[in-house]
């Protein structure tokens, strides 16, 4: 498989688990494993909000597949110009609710999935905006401890509630 067709699979698998809700079928972790994930989240979140590119270097993992809500793909190097030339313009990450969970398909421990319900406030055409979306986030041990391999969002209906993201 090559490198790209790995990257789309790892995102796919990301994807089916926002979608599926991945706590429907087993119970977020908890302890020190999950609080090491919401820590690495957070700091990702502070760093893309920052646009830091070193941070990001950081906690982004070399093989990241960064998926936008309007589908749009990205690489690591991809995503972090992005948010450095404003074309990515995040003012703000709002996290309402997070779980950590099993990736599904992953082996015990190789990968650990952030959900997160969410509002962005992102800056388009001179105007913000808050936007509420559910994310899921995928996170790999690496050398240099978790990593962020792949990120998938979506949309949530103005009216709905944080909760359609987790159950």
């Amino acid at each position: 498989m090559t490198r790209s067709a790995t990257a789309r699979w790892i995102a796919a698998c990301c994807l089916a688990a926002a979608c599926a809700h991945p706590a429907s079928r087993a119970r977020p972790l908890d302890g020190a494993q999950a609080r090491a994930a919401l820590e690495a989240d957070a700091a990702r979140r502070a760093a893309q909000v920052a646009a830091d590119a070193g941070a990001l270097d950081r906690w982004l993992h070399e093989d990241l597949v960064h998926c936008h809500s309007d589908g749009r793909e990205e690489t690591k190097a991809g995503f972090i110009a992005s948010l450095l030339s404003g074309a990515v313009d995040d003012r703000e990450i709002r996290t309402e609710r997070a779980g950590v969970y099993p990736c599904p398909g992953a082996a015990p421990g190789a990968g650990l999935c952030v959900v997160t319900a969410q509002a962005l406030r992102v800056r388009v055409g001179g105007r913000e905006f808050m936007v509420p979306g559910c994310a899921t986030a995928r996170y790999e041990a690496g050398g240099r401890g978790l990593a962020l391999r792949a990120y998938v969002s979506r949309f949530r209906g103005p009216d709905a509630a944080p909760e359609e993201c987790l159950p």
